[in-house]
């Protein structure tokens, strides 16, 4: 026992010698961007009270960081499964089977684009069996920071290598600054290691920065109709992403693509004006990316936030609360559904795992597979099991801010629950993917 926790107390000091910069996202999240930006859930923190977050979606005082980290958390959690009763809805849309890429078998599940490629396929249907029944770990880079060789963005990637000898199934990225080059590099390197890459894309209409993707107040009806500057504007500005995007297609990674995140939080420009002007830029989205572009290594992944947020939604000067039901763009538009939250309650399971969010997807009417998009910190797998929010994955925010997620995993016990969810058999991580080529 005391080599264990001198072990991990070792491992922990070379973590907390890293450095790290940048801001914190408003609301429930921390920020994607240069040191000014922060990400989704933080961002509701700019129109609700939640918001302590100072900056990418994701944007804590330290406790003791190695206080329990010898703790029968993982244990008690790898003796446990999931609850069969979580995975119905995955299971729901099966139609056939095929070969994995292990070579078992796998239910066929369909994608929301009828042309996606083949890896993109297989990846959907080891995403949809698992669902229900184990967990992704996912971790988010801050592209700024660097680890201690220089390589950018893999800070947090080192940090949870050093502190528990594994990385993560899932990496996130971000476009934000139009970074497409150094995305796409970090992407494919990832891809390449065995990983799965989900990106998501703070920008504005016209400049691509966190501050933009805040600040514009844009008319959805203008910037979605042929010949009008805003027009001309917007479109120059998918064509850029979507070029990226088919460099990465013709790398052949598949993309967990998560725009428009936390689409009805009101401090986004794409949730601003409410569930119908949402729906355009999103369904106009998918259209142009799958029918014109030919985008066919899209997994639509499409991002809540963590609870109702009221906000004034059409110009009346009241503040709206608008069901989550409203927002949804419908089964034909997506893939995977997901909510995201930096609320976190040390002392209830419910409130370390986002229940309210989970629950509320209950509400808008799909059987999609659920993703906890963003956090801060979380619970156990004991946690995520036992109150029946068997998330698909679960991805923590980067340090590029002054939360610094990863290198103060110790806030309330964070550390155990981190060690537990890379240490026990309900979750995933990169080294027990599946081979897909």
């Amino acid at each position: 026992m005391k080599k264990k926790f001198l072990a991990l107390v070792c491992a922990l000091s070379v973590t907390l010698s890293l450095t790290a910069c940048g801001n914190n996202e408003s609301g429930s999240s921390s920020q994607t961007s240069a040191p000014a930006a922060s990400s989704g859930a933080a961002d509701s923190a700019a129109s609700s009270a939640t918001d302590s977050a100072t900056s990418s979606t994701a944007d804590s005082a330290a406790s003791s960081a190695t206080d329990s980290a010898t703790s029968s958390a993982a244990d008690s959690a790898a003796d446990s499964t999931a609850d069969s009763d979580t995975s119905s809805a995955a299971d729901s849309a099966t139609s056939g089977t095929e070969s994995t890429p292990e070579g078992g078998t796998t239910v066929s599940h369909e994608l929301s684009n009828k042309n996606s490629d083949e890896t993109t396929k297989k990846v959907y249907d080891y995403l949809c069996d698992i669902y229900g029944k184990q967990m992704l770990t996912g971790q988010m880079e801050a592209a700024w920071n660097s680890d201690s060789k220089g390589n950018k963005g893999d800070q947090e990637m080192e940090m949870l290598e050093t502190q528990f000898g594994k990385l993560p199934a899932l990496r996130g990225l971000d476009y934000i600054n139009d970074d497409f080059a150094g995305v796409n590099e970090r992407a494919k390197a990832w891809w390449e290691k065995g990983g799965l890459v989900t990106i998501c894309w703070h920008t504005g209409v016209d400049a691509s920065t966190y501050d933009a993707s805040k600040a514009d107040t844009p008319d959805i009806d203008k910037l979605l109709t042929d010949g009008t500057e805003e027009n001309k504007t917007w479109m120059a500005k998918l064509d850029k992403v979507a070029e990226a995007l088919a460099e990465l297609q013709e790398a052949g990674v598949p993309v967990l693509w998560r725009p428009f995140h936390e689409l009805d939080g009101g401090w986004f420009w794409w949730s601003k004006s409410g569930p119908e002007g949402f729906k355009k830029v999103w369904t106009h989205m998918y259209d142009y990316f799958t029918n014109e572009k030919k985008l066919n290594n899209l997994i639509w992944v499409l991002g809540y936030s963590g609870k109702i947020n009221e906000f004034d939604s059409n110009g009346d000067g009241e503040k709206d609360k608008i069901e989550w039901k409203e927002w949804y763009v419908g089964d034909e538009y997506c893939d995977i559904v997901g909510s995201d939250t930096y609320d976190f309650n040390k002392n209830d399971a419910g409130g370390r795992v986002n229940k309210t969010g989970w629950d509320l997807l209950d509400t808008i009417g799909s059987s999609k597979p659920r993703a906890f998009h963003e956090c801060g910190r979380m619970g156990n797998s004991e946690d995520f099991k036992s109150t029946g929010c068997t998330w698909l994955w679960f991805m923590v925010w980067h340090n590029g801010d002054s939360k610094e997620y990863v290198k103060k995993a110790n806030i309330d016990h964070n550390l155990d629950n981190f060690k537990d969810m890379y240490e026990n058999e309900f979750t995933v991580t990169l080294d027990e993917l599946p081979d897909w080529n």
